[in-house]
């Protein structure tokens, strides 16, 4: 049997229009291609999908870049980062996990009627300055962490602050840095 074509007349902006039984259009041609509207495709070989865009529906699967990241059904914090150390990289990203405690004296500042206490932590390994995470081991719920003060890519001094001088006095204090591995 020989080819069946079917062609719209000529001419620019001439259209082949394919329409369901409802008259939905489901092809239509253009000059330089063509649009499908409603279409089940099974099991497509598509050879270039760089100009794409949009959202993936869900139940998309195959591919490198997709079976790549894997299938998370539920998540824990020590299989996502399997810490081995206090200071662990994951490829670019650098974490150091850290305790200390604070010096056995504070000082008064009247002005803001608190009593505060330097608390420096020095770290490496960081290409620039890291975000850092801090809190106080005891005291009240006026107790925090206050100003960070000289914060570099190696140290950070900061203020824990408190209404009562022994709320910031010799208390445990827990740090986590975020950052950029050197």
């Amino acid at each position: 049997m020989a080819d069946f074509k079917l062609k719209p007349g000529a001419g620019t902006g001439n259209k082949l229009i394919l329409e369901s039984q409802d008259g939905t259009d489901v092809l239509t041609t253009s000059d330089s291609g063509v649009t499908l509207a409603s279409a089940t495709l099974t099991a497509p070989t598509i050879a270039d999908l760089s100009n794409v865009t949009g959202t993936l529906p869900v139940g998309v699967t195959g591919g490198s870049g997709l079976t790549a990241l894997g299938t998370v059904t539920s998540a824990n914090f020590n299989t996502i980062f399997p810490f081995t150390s206090l200071t662990q990289n994951f490829g670019k990203m650098r974490i150091i996990v850290g305790s200390g405690t604070a010096a056995a004296s504070s000082s008064y500042f009247a002005a803001s009627g608190l009593y505060y206490n330097l608390f420096t932590v020095t770290y490496s390994g960081f290409s620039d300055t890291p975000k850092i995470f801090m809190t106080i081991g005891g005291g009240s719920h006026e107790t925090g962490v206050g100003a960070y003060y000289q914060v570099s890519s190696t140290s950070t001094n900061i203020y824990l602050n408190s209404r009562v001088s022994s709320q910031v006095v010799s208390q445990a204090v827990y740090y986590m840095l975020i950052g950029t591995a050197s």
